[in-house]
């Protein structure tokens, strides 16, 4: 798609990106790509608190924050927003406040996807089915963003936070190359798309077999899936903040993750991913980069995009991927034997 309208020349420009995790790390190439456009201007990027060390991590924007709800937060936004002096918005959230923030912005030139009159540029022929790489690019083409299909997720990351990085990892006795990463938790409402903890505890075996160090990620509030399993490995579930986790990243092998925001932000800091896949679509959902990595079971009902498996199903998509073929295809390719030992 060529581009329709020109880049305005504007002295700062607002980004908007609240989430969630595995949007924000997809969206990383994008603020690059958009800043670059406006060289010169003050670019600013609000987002949720969460997300805000991580996107202070990739220099040359200033990071805003909103996490409130309400009448009277969003209101209290929009006057913020009109008060900033702004060029140009680029809505890459895209949500109804969003939408309505952008509307009552008072900002002429204003990006987002649809509808047209919300947004100056918009995708008349846009395709929620699409993954969202794709809608993003197609739409910051269309505003003339160049680069904006060469945009790909990548973290940047300070040196401060590398060294935080090496320090941990120096502390738990861990070199570059000698872990891999699991993450076998996922958001509370979509338990459906857990491959289970016996089956990542019997990886994270044969893993600790083959002479790799596992890594178990995730939020704090997943340190019980790996309380009740008797899993070998480092435990950093909750101990690393998110440019952290994205450093520490770096030095790992590989990882083997699910459907899930740390998917995305280990993939965008150029760690190859193993994702497993039941419930959702990948070819919708899948890391960008890494969906010939990805990993999925043998059921006729899947992708059924349920957060919960039916009753009687028996999380089939799921039950149907046993660790040895995980193991298999890290061997296969190359990830694991003497060779890539000696390699790493």
């Amino acid at each position: 798609m060529r581009a329709m309208v020109p880049v305005v020349e504007v002295e700062r420009i607002l980004i908007i990106k609240l989430g969630a995790l595995g949007d924000v790390a997809l969206a990383s190439g994008f603020i690059e790509a958009i800043r670059r456009a406006h060289a010169g201007a003050e670019c600013l990027v609000l987002t949720r608190p969460p997300y805000a060390g991580l996107l202070a991590e990739q220099g040359a924007v200033r990071v805003l924050t909103f996490g409130e709800r309400g009448v009277r937060a969003m209101a209290g936004l929009v006057r913020r927003v009109r008060g900033m002096g702004l060029g140009a918005i680029y809505d890459l959230q895209c949500s109804d406040r969003t939408r309505l923030l952008c509307l009552l912005s008072g900002v002429p030139f204003r990006v987002g996807l649809g509808p047209g009159w919300v947004y100056r540029t918009h995708l008349p022929d846009d395709d929620p089915g699409r993954h969202p790489w794709e809608r993003l690019a197609a739409l910051l083409e269309r505003a003339g963003v160049p680069g904006a299909r060469e945009a790909e997720p990548r973290i940047r990351l300070s040196a401060e936070t590398l060294s935080r990085a090496e320090g941990w990892l120096a502390r738990r006795g861990l070199r570059a190359g000698g872990y891999a990463l699991l993450q076998p938790g996922s958001s509370p409402r979509w338990a459906s798309k857990r491959w289970g903890m016996e089956r990542f505890a019997a990886l994270a075996s044969a893993l600790e077999a083959e002479g790799l160090v596992p890594v178990w990620i995730g939020s704090r509030e997943e340190k019980a899936l790996l309380a009740r399993a008797s899993a070998p490995g480092v435990d950093a579930m909750g101990e690393l903040g998110l440019p952290e986790l994205a450093a520490v990243a770096r030095g790992a092998r590989f990882a083997v993750t699910g459907d899930s925001g740390p998917m995305h932000l280990v993939a965008a800091a150029g760690t190859p991913v193993y994702a497993i896949f039941g419930p959702t679509d990948p070819a919708r959902h899948a890391a960008r980069g890494q969906a010939h990595r990805v990993l999925r079971g043998e059921a006729p009902c899947a992708p059924c995009h349920l957060p919960a498996c039916p009753p009687g199903r028996g999380h089939r998509c799921m039950a149907s991927l046993p660790p040895e073929r995980v193991v298999a295809r890290l061997r296969a390719d190359g990830l694991l034997g003497r060779a890539a030992s000696a390699e790493a």
